[in-house]
């Protein structure tokens, strides 16, 4: 299931399926935004303020409306312990 990094819970793991065609489409690909790319919402200011993410090790900031534009789904995790008991 897909959604919009503005709707992404906090601090879970996501990967960047599709980037809406827009006109700061570019923009956001000059920032490291990604198809294939791993995003973390970090924060999210409060009155419909900017939203921080990580996205490989770098911190972007963009406004709700451009984060919307960012299609993404959660990484599948599968913990498995490599420890022997």
């Amino acid at each position: 299931m897909s959604l919009s990094a503005s709707n992404m819970p906090a601090d879970i793991a996501h990967k960047i399926i599709k980037l809406d065609d827009s006109n700061i489409q570019i923009n956001m690909m000059e920032m490291g935004l990604g198809i294939g790319k791993t995003i973390v919402r970090c924060h999210k200011a409060p009155f419909g303020g900017a939203i921080a993410f990580e996205i490989e090790g770098n911190m972007v900031c963009m406004r709700p409306s451009e984060a919307f534009l960012v299609k993404v789904e959660e990484i599948a995790c599968d913990f498995k312990s490599e420890i022997d008991f």
